[in-house]
């Protein structure tokens, strides 16, 4: 053995020393090895630190390799077309301002509207088979027309929206002008709603003809009230033609059956135009 050598060279760490100094070596901390050659236990004041950053940067680490969570998908708001309404009734409110407007402007001004608006049938204007649906008698014969008219046209305008209710008030109110100008003497004097909303009746039960079970016994319940009502003009004015009756005569004058009787006519033809027409988005 060479005693020089042995003299110079350092001596060496044991192993267990060395892996000592890596597990101590924390980030932050300075810890000195220990002057033997064994590894002191670590107690648990000590472990806790390691296990608080191991568990910190794993959770880091988890969350800055995962992307996060996506939003949970919106729900979307979807309207069943044959339970919801198509309008908010903005078509039958123009229709009851307008038949108000015009009973109050009739009342309370000098303004000749009854000559104007009604149809005269001694000399009638174009413009008078279509206004003079808009045109009543008394407050009686309002107050009759306008609680079917907000109750039928309701119906029609929940499935055929503003556009149908106006289109079928004008088409059918037309037609009971036109009935009652050719049925009654040249010195009558035709107004009223009641034509239209004969109309109206018919049309809210075709309408409600859908495959749905809430809608065909609402148009049950509606074609028993609507038939009945029919059935009465028919019988009345069948009654007046044969001359068994006499005309019947309420507030608002002589009751014209003739013109409820085509306004109603009108409203089945309506319908039947119409259904005939492609749908939209048909070629």
């Amino acid at each position: 053995m060479n005693p020089v050598a042995s003299a110079t060279r350092p001596p060496s760490l044991p192993l267990a020393h060395a892996r000592g100094r890596r597990e101590l070596a924390w980030p932050g901390r300075t810890q000195q090895p220990p002057s033997s050659g064994r590894t002191p236990p670590l107690s648990g004041r000590d472990r806790q630190p390691t296990t608080r950053f191991v568990a910190a940067r794993s959770t880091s680490s988890s969350l800055g390799n995962t992307p996060p969570p996506p939003p949970p998908p919106r729900r979307r708001a979807t309207t069943d077309p044959s339970t919801s309404s198509s309008s908010d009734g903005d078509g039958t409110f123009i229709l009851l301002a307008i038949n108000l407007a015009v009973f109050l402007l009739a009342r309370l001004t000098p303004l000749p509207v009854i000559p104007t608006l009604a149809l005269v049938h001694s000399n009638p204007q174009a413009w008078q088979f279509v206004t003079c649906a808009f045109t009543h008698f008394d407050f009686g014969h309002l107050a009759g027309n306008l609680f079917s008219l907000l109750v039928f046209g309701r119906m029609v305008e929940e499935e055929e929206g503003a556009v149908g209710v106006v289109l079928t008030y004008l088409v059918c109110g037309a037609a009971a002008g036109l009935a009652s100008f050719v049925a009654l003497p040249a010195a009558s004097i035709s107004l009223g709603a009641s034509g239209s909303v004969f109309g109206l009746f018919v049309v809210a039960v075709f309408a409600k003809i859908r495959p749905s079970p809430k809608k065909l016994l609402e148009c049950g319940v509606l074609s028993v009230y609507v038939f009945a009502q029919i059935s009465n003009e028919v019988k009345a004015q069948a009654a007046v033609s044969l001359g068994r009756g006499a005309a019947a005569v309420g507030s608002a004058g002589v009751v014209a059956h003739v013109a409820h009787i085509a306004g109603a006519l009108a409203g089945v033809a309506l319908v039947a135009l119409l259904s005939r027409l492609p749908a939209a988005g048909d070629e």
